[in-house]
């Protein structure tokens, strides 16, 4: 399935793929309100707008790479597994919705320096407890999660990926479930599940070697049959 792609196609997946996940992890180590209740969150943001407003950039980016990475995963994934994808699509969109409403939080957040701190903490608190912020973002940020365990086991279930995928996709949903956390910045289910990912990437980068290595062999036997005649 990989080698039906054009070199192109296949290039511009893998990029895709390694975007998606490699700005998502930039956007982690720039953002310095990552993990903080609300009055340290203040106090980040105000010590440091400038990264925080590159990580909202790097997030935007991010989510804009999930979609293009959405795209590959429905392109390979045709008969077994597709409902899965579709429906990991349909949630990763979502999620990737989220992501663009979180990165426009970011940017708010990014231009709190000089305003009063308690103020600015008791509206975050306000925001947090708002039922209907509750309603758009819960949602759209779980529907990242279920969208990228979804799409990792219809990549496996459609031989996209080794056997392998599935048991690294389900340790991620249980570490998820279990909120294991050993490093502060690292979200560690993020971190397993996105592998799947990366493995693929990389594959879709190596088809090229066989396919020229193929042509040239084929060129060189027309050469050689041609010759003879």
């Amino acid at each position: 399935m990989l080698t039906a792609l054009s070199t192109i196609q296949r290039r511009l997946a893998g990029v895709a793929l390694l975007a998606f996940v490699g700005l998502l992890y930039a956007q982690d180590a720039v953002d310095p309100t990552d993990g903080l209740k609300n009055a340290e969150r203040v106090a980040a943001a105000a010590a440091h707008p400038n990264r925080l407003l590159a990580a909202a950039v790097l997030l935007f980016l991010s989510s804009a790479a999930m979609l293009a990475a959405i795209a590959v995963v429905l392109s390979l994934v045709r008969r077994r597994g597709k409902w899965l994808a579709r429906i990991g699509a349909g949630l990763g969109i979502l999620g990737a919705l989220g992501h663009v409403a979180v990165a426009t939080y970011y940017a708010a957040l990014s231009g709190l320096p000089g305003g009063d701190p308690s103020q600015m903490t008791a509206y975050l608190d306000r925001l947090d407890s708002s039922a209907t912020a509750g309603i758009l973002f819960v949602p759209a940020i779980a529907g990242f999660a279920l969208g990228v365990f979804l799409m990792g086991f219809a990549l496996a279930r459609s031989h996209m990926l080794p056997a392998w995928a599935v048991a690294v996709t389900a340790s991620a949903i249980a570490v998820e479930v279990l909120h294991v956390q050993p490093w502060p910045q690292i979200d560690l289910a993020q971190t397993i599940a996105v592998v799947p990912f990366v493995w693929l990437a990389l594959r879709l980068f190596e088809a090229d070697g066989p396919a020229r290595h193929t042509s040239t062999r084929l060129g060189q036997a027309a050469t050689i049959d041609y010759g003879r005649q």
